[in-house]
């Protein structure tokens, strides 16, 4: 199941940030500094929202697995959730700090 739970977070933690990334882009016309720390404040407030929304839900998901009596399936939700919260915690913390650091 690790097998499975890995690619999975993969494809989450892409598709987290491309929503986030892809909203930025659609607010932003080569604000200054300053600007840019609005402008993803104002992206982290519409669309992060939902990415929270939609990881918080899937760790529910996860998290029934942990009470399975097969142990690949505990190890299987553990994996997840952690691949969850890590894409997460990318997605709204890692990549608005980039994104305001290398322009």
């Amino acid at each position: 199941f690790n097998f499975i739970a890995i690619p999975t977070a993969f494809g989450t933690g892409a598709d987290y940030g491309i929503n986030i990334l892809m909203r930025y882009l659609s607010q932003n016309n080569d604000h200054t500094t300053n600007q840019r720390k609005e402008v993803i404040q104002e992206t982290l407030v519409k669309t992060g929202g939902a990415v929270f929304l939609c990881s918080a839900t899937t760790i529910i998901g996860y998290f029934s697995l942990i009470y399975a009596q097969n142990q690949a399936l505990v190890s299987y939700g553990k994996l997840a959730i952690a691949g969850e919260i890590g894409c997460l915690l990318t997605a709204v913390v890692l990549l608005p700090v980039m994104i305001i650091k290398v322009r």
